[in-house]
């Protein structure tokens, strides 16, 4: 298996006959009579190829040490001059620029020089309207090609001729026009960025001195848009993919720590928080993130975060309320925080429907049970202010007319919570809120169901006196994202 294969285009410059550009040697002539001509040339070169060069050749394989192979194509422009009319001076250098008149002789002399080296057809197809020049086409037809040819560590030459295995892959991007380097540069430069084994080799001239590069600024600079997208949607694992080896620890670092906050995972980053700052952080990381899926109309995710936002909520509202009849208090396994209730010396962990308690705000009490035993506790009063508030709420979430999705579904949002932890059912509320955004042209419009319900959910954190601690929070994260965006 060769270590190594060298990729590029055969330029006009790359060839030379009796010391001067072999391009001359053919310009100047129309189609039939290069054609004629080039038939005598090709058998006395063949016959005397001490009168030949191909110096970028030469050079590259001099540079490498490990006898690379090379993959040489070479243009053919005469498809165009069946279906357009190409007349005079520009028909007579689109005709002498083309590579594939030279491919006998190549081969010869690369034989002679103990070079490997397999030549492919890069036809140019007759709709590129400026040939080898035409940027947006030369890219097309590259990409195209390449993909056909070059797959899993293997050159396929032909569909059903040889394959070569490589190590590695040198682009040499020094030669031909300057919209097939820039192809064949770019289609390797996206190679790369799938973490292939792709190096590039550039020949400056007048010296031809060969500078091999990993193109790893423009690698860099390519995967920033995607970088800047998966900020939007707070894909923070896909960051870091990218981000991996080209940003200092320290940045790694942040990115790891939103990736695993947007997961609800603090245990690394968060271990000196108190239960109840504990909760108050998942209560905001809720909060933060929620947007994000909101965004995108991933429902089911966002309903989830939302669900356990508003059970967090109305517990510590409970606690809010209680005056030091409950507090947060983390289990003996330390794993997790849970709602507990003191009487007297007594202090058990509390167990309440969600919707007893929701439902308690406005009768003014809720039944739970603690120690196994029924219990009633009696709210405070709801500021007047608020009361007609509490009851948007209540209707919202475990009343009348519910959560009001479109005008034919309504249903109260713990149900629809309930229908989703316990069922996996997805499809309707994905349907609806989608039809939803279609028609009002946002999800943050203020009519949208999901705009809806965070209000709700605001009006409920505002309500247990944790609004400020909980905006704090929900600050930092949004101030850490716009931090890391600013560093890439």
């Amino acid at each position: 298996m060769p270590g190594a294969i060298v990729l590029q285009v055969l330029g006009t410059s790359d060839v030379r006959v009796d010391g001067e550009p072999g391009q001359r040697q053919i310009e100047g002539l129309t189609l039939a009579d290069v054609q004629d001509y080039f038939e005598i040339l090709r058998q006395e070169l063949l016959e005397d190829l001490d009168r030949v060069d191909f110096p970028l050749i030469r050079t590259a394989f001099q540079h490498l040490k490990v006898s690379p192979e090379f993959v040489v194509l070479l243009t053919d422009q005469r498809g165009r001059f069946t279906d357009q009319q190409i007349l005079g001076e520009g028909c007579r250098e689109i005709i002498s620029s083309d590579g594939h008149w030279w491919q006998e002789i190549l081969q010869a002399w690369c034989k002679r020089q103990g070079i490997g080296c397999h030549c492919i057809r890069f036809a140019v197809p007759p709709e590129a309207g400026s040939g080898v020049a035409d940027w947006e086409a030369m890219a097309e037809r590259m990409t195209q090609l390449l993909g056909q040819m070059i797959r899993n560590n293997e050159v396929h030459l032909h569909p059903d001729g040889p394959v070569l295995s490589f190590e590695s892959l040198f682009i040499q991007h020094s030669s031909g026009t300057p919209a097939l380097s820039s192809a064949l540069y770019l289609w390797g430069i996206e190679q790369k960025l799938a973490n292939k084994n792709i190096k590039f080799l550039y020949l400056s001239r007048p010296d031809e001195q060969v500078h091999q590069h990993d193109g790893s600024h423009w690698q860099w600079r390519l995967k920033v848009p995607q970088i800047q997208q998966l900020l939007a949607v707070q894909d923070f694992a896909g960051i870091l993919q990218l981000v991996r080896g080209n940003v200092p620890s320290s940045i790694e670092k942040d990115i790891r720590r939103l990736d695993r906050a947007v997961s609800f995972n603090l245990r690394e980053s968060h271990s000196g928080l108190s239960p109840e700052e504990e909760v108050l952080e998942r209560i905001a990381i809720a909060c933060w993130s929620e947007k994000g899926f909101r965004e995108r109309g991933q429902w089911m995710h966002w309903m989830l975060r939302i669900a356990g936002a508003f059970e967090l909520v109305l517990k510590h509202l409970i606690v809010h309320q209680g005056e030091g009849s409950f507090s947060w208090q983390r289990e003996p396994n330390n794993r997790c925080v849970n709602l507990y209730h003191r009487q007297g010396d007594d202090v058990q962990v509390v167990v309440a429907k969600i919707t007893a308690i929701a439902d308690g705000l406005q009768q003014g009490r809720f039944n739970g049970r603690r120690n196994h035993q029924e219990f009633t506790y009696t709210f405070q009063p709801v500021p007047a202010q608020e009361r007609r508030r509490l009851s948007q709420f209540q209707q919202f979430y475990c009343g009348q007319p519910g959560w009001v999705l479109s005008q034919s579904t309504q249903i109260p949002f713990a149900d629809i919570r309930n229908n989703l932890y316990h069922s996996l059912q997805g499809d309707a509320i994905d349907q609806v809120l989608d039809q939803k955004t279609q028609s009002l042209g946002s999800v943050a419009h203020q009519e949208h169901p999901a705009q809806v319900a965070i209000g709700h959910l605001w009006f409920l954190i505002e309500l247990a006196g944790i609004r400020d601690r909980v905006q704090e929070r929900v600050s930092h994260y949004q101030g850490l994202v716009e931090w890391v965006r600013e560093q890439l």
